[in-house]
């Protein structure tokens, strides 16, 4: 589940709450969801980087 709905199911969209629950800054909440961080099974997960389609290579940076 994306983080923003999460937050708006669990916190009623109260970003500020989340991350007092978390221990975070207040900002921290709204760079994680533009980061596009997920929640699964209770946990806050960060993509780490995207996979490649199967057919094509990988971009070397």
């Amino acid at each position: 589940m994306q983080l923003k709905q999460y937050i708006d199911d669990h916190f009623g969209g109260n970003k500020s709450e989340f991350a007092r629950v978390m221990g975070v800054r207040r900002d921290k909440p709204n760079r994680w969801i533009s980061e596009g961080w997920i929640v699964v099974d209770g946990r806050l997960y960060s993509p780490q980087r995207e996979i490649p389609e199967k057919n094509e290579s990988p971009s070397m940076l």
